[in-house]
């Protein structure tokens, strides 16, 4: 069965950002039009966008627009969420939801931001019954209470090809909006389409364990091995920053994609990994 429970957001971690202040975007608005700066920054830090077909990228505007006029974001640690930070992070959550609309971020109450990675303080209560506080660092995480976590350090730099943090975390959140995230994203969804998905998301997974337990180099980060929710969060960033090699290296796995976020990035681009 392909379920398996994500950790909750520390709320000791909202209790430690201590300096932080609650940004709003009020310029922006479903009617605003779009500026043309922040079509540059989208261009510059989110690629999709300069190979987005042209309906497309006009829903992908309207997307932003709507996310940031009613997503309060939060910086913590210090940092000033600047109009450029929220502008990209809205750039790449909307990709997400390109075909389902903001309704699919219903659940999702506020972004909180840091300079770079962060700890987050948990509390687990050991075989003993003694409860043990045990830190972690961090530079993204989601809770299905509705908080999303970046560092905004990862968001501009990302570890490599095929990584996405803002891509990652935002899986976690529509997966968590049915509850805990188990690597199956549906909140409505016909018994064929369920099995159909626990079937090649349950092969897919337990091969890529087989995968990374011998230390092969693949596709997929061996971070996806670790649980089936992560599984799904680390094949949503494949899917949408490497569209072609994931059709190409798991098609059953870029078709499962493709037909839950009803899009089909690999027949955007030209030639393999080529960015306009």
């Amino acid at each position: 069965m392909f379920a398996s429970n994500l950790s909750s957001f520390a709320s000791s971690v909202l209790r430690g950002a201590g300096q932080r202040a609650r940004s709003w975007l009020p310029l922006a608005s479903p009617e605003t039009e779009f500026p043309e700066q922040w079509r540059a920054w989208l261009h510059e830090h989110v690629p999709l966008c300069t190979v987005l077909p042209e309906v497309l990228r006009h829903s992908h505007e309207d997307l932003v627009l709507k996310f940031l006029a009613c997503k309060p974001f939060i910086g913590c640690a210090g940092l000033e969420v600047t109009e450029h930070m929220r502008v990209v992070i809205a750039g790449h959550a909307g990709l997400l939801v390109l075909a389902r609309g903001m309704s699919a971020y219903a659940q999702l109450r506020e972004i909180l931001v840091y300079p770079g990675e962060f700890v987050a303080r948990r509390a687990q209560v050991g075989t003993d019954g003694v409860v043990h506080q045990h830190a972690h660092v961090l530079r993204g995480e989601s809770s299905s209470l509705g908080q999303v976590v970046l560092s905004w350090a990862d968001v501009l730099a990302p570890a490599g090809p095929g990584h996405n943090l803002v891509v990652h975390e935002f899986a976690h959140q529509l997966d968590q909006a049915k509850g805990g995230a188990n690597g199956a994203p549906f909140t409505f969804a016909s018994p064929s389409q369920r099995q159909r998905w626990a079937a090649v998301m349950s092969h897919e997974f337990e091969q890529h364990q087989r995968n990374t337990a011998l230390g092969e180099q693949t596709l997929l980060s061996h971070y996806g091995a670790t649980s089936p929710a992560e599984f799904f969060a680390v094949c949503s960033e494949v899917f949408f920053e490497l569209p072609q090699a994931m059709r190409y290296v798991h098609p059953a796995l870029y078709t499962e994609l493709s037909r839950y976020y009803r899009l089909d990035p690999a027949n955007w681009h030209g030639a393999l990994g080529e960015r306009r």
